[in-house]
């Protein structure tokens, strides 16, 4: 079984990553916000992986009901399990499962019997996880945006970096101007890389200009990027 844990503090989950492990299931833990996990931009991603989520007792008792409230109310078939020492009475009302802190390994053995169920592989399903939200956090700025859009609307074109100057600045391309968009494509490129979504997402073409990467373009398009900007 594939286990997701949402948590304040990976260190904290360790006995009870190392415990599910031992019982054959695989396990990723991560710090990311819980608010991320309610975003549309991961949901298909998240339930094509994960078969049971554990919220951990380091997650605040709203954040908590926020999160199982939304998984309720799409109805997937994921189970979800509330890490606390007692069940307080708001996550009583919205029938959650609970799993004791101090859970021993024959409770958790009975907690996460397998289900038969087809996910995606997952060392590529949390790559794709991990990309998903990364991207969301990357924020491009203003220009940025614009100029990933105007290479964008010319796929497996070169765009001459005249061209692109005149999309974005009045004046058209000045040295000033003409500097500033390296510096732009440089950013771009660079943020791709941090999040590890394209090692070249955008490709230049010397004494030229650019194009996207077919790949990035892809991944754009997947995640309604310019539907999200506007």
């Amino acid at each position: 079984m594939k286990v997701l844990i949402l948590t304040k503090n990976i260190t904290a989950e360790q006995k009870l990553q190392e415990r599910l492990q031992y019982l054959g299931h695989e396990v990723f833990c991560t710090q990311q916000s819980v608010a991320d996990f309610t975003n549309p931009l991961y949901t298909k991603v998240l339930f094509n992986i994960f078969e049971s989520v554990v919220i951990s007792e380091t997650i605040s008792q709203r954040e908590s009901v926020e999160t199982i409230r939304f998984f309720n109310q799409k109805k997937y078939d994921i189970t979800i399990l509330r890490k606390v020492e007692q069940l307080h009475e708001e996550l009583e009302a919205e029938e959650v499962e609970s799993l004791h802190t101090e859970a021993t390994i024959e409770e958790l053995r009975e907690k996460f019997q397998e289900r038969q169920r087809v996910g995606q592989d997952f060392e590529q399903a949390e790559k794709l996880f991990f990309n998903n939200v990364e991207f969301e956090r990357l924020n491009f700025s203003k220009n940025e945006r614009k100029v990933i859009e105007a290479l964008y609307e010319s796929p497996g074109k070169c765009v001459a970096r005249n061209t692109l100057c005149e999309y974005l600045w009045r004046a058209g391309a000045t040295n000033s101007n003409l500097s500033q968009m390296s510096v732009l494509i440089n950013k771009i490129k660079e943020k791709c890389k941090r999040a590890d979504i394209s090692e070249n997402a955008i490709k230049t073409i010397w004494g030229q200009g650019y194009t996207i990467d077919r790949q990035f373009s892809s991944f754009l398009a997947e995640r309604h990027f310019f539907e999200k900007a506007n």
